[in-house]
């Protein structure tokens, strides 16, 4: 029992050693005085940063240069009950945004600007919820999620957008 409070005790004196080590090099803060929450973060082919979040119009896509200095913000609005966010880069440097709008699946696109391209809608009659988006090779996308719409109770599918 000694020996394994020794061990313990030596895991937590490395742990705060090492995390007393920490310099935060940068920092910002994006937004206001509301409620507004990041929920994805990428780096970008130029070096720079995409951040996805939510404030209370819709969803908010912030586009910075490589020191976080705000190079433009956008706004997807009528989504305010939107969660679940996950954003890539595509690989014409447009971002896809994928989130759970109400009790579906919404597919969000952009192009480089934050501009939005189109939307897409997927569910049925109950409830789905977004996990996890990727870019396929052939330019479609993969969205993995969880159903109750389809099949016996919640299972987990793959959409794949074409």
């Amino acid at each position: 029992m000694l020996k394994k409070l020794i061990i313990i005790l030596l895991m937590f004196l490395s742990t705060n050693f090492l995390l007393s080590e920490i310099d935060v090099l940068k920092s910002k803060t994006y937004g206001g005085v509301n409620s507004e929450y990041g929920f994805s973060l990428l780096q970008t082919s130029d070096n720079g940063y995409a951040i996805l979040g939510k404030i209370s119009q819709g969803v908010w896509l912030i586009k910075t240069d490589e020191n976080g200095d705000t190079l433009w913000t956008k706004t997807y609005g009528g989504m305010n009950e939107t969660r679940r966010f996950c954003l890539v880069q595509t690989y014409d440097n447009g971002y896809a945004i994928l989130g759970t709008e109400s009790q579906d699946i919404c597919l969000i696109r952009t192009n480089e600007n934050g501009d939005m391209l189109w939307t897409k809608t997927y569910g049925g009659s109950k409830t789905e919820f977004a996990r996890s988006l990727i870019q396929t090779n052939d330019n479609g996308y993969a969205i993995l999620s969880y159903t109750d719409s389809f099949g016996a109770g919640t299972r987990r599918y793959l959409v794949n957008k074409n």
